[in-house]
Parts: structure tokens; sequence; C-alpha cells
């Protein structure tokens, strides 16, 4: 399964973005990845 969109709440914004392994990163890197908005929400979101 290959996301091609991913919306976001005008009332969020992004917090943080991690790799799989609770590590931090700038952008999202191809397998699972972790965003976590600024309203406490966090996605799961797995890239192809």
């Amino acid at each position: 399964m290959q996301i091609t969109q991913l919306i976001f709440f005008v009332s969020s914004k992004l917090a943080a973005i991690k790799y799989s392994t609770r590590r931090r990163i700038s952008k999202p890197i191809r397998g699972l990845n972790l965003i976590r908005m600024s309203n406490g929400t966090t996605r799961k979101v797995i890239v192809k």
C-alpha cells in the first residue's frame, strides 16, 4: 500500500517526525514513520 496524499487538519501543525526506531528525522523516509501533531495526536505513515 502506498500513500499518495496525506491531509492534516488546519488546527494542528506538524510537531515532529520519527522513524520506527523513535529517532527524530527531518522528513519522512522509507518505512514506518510516526508523525506527531501539535494537538497531541500521532499518525503512523508507511512510505514505500
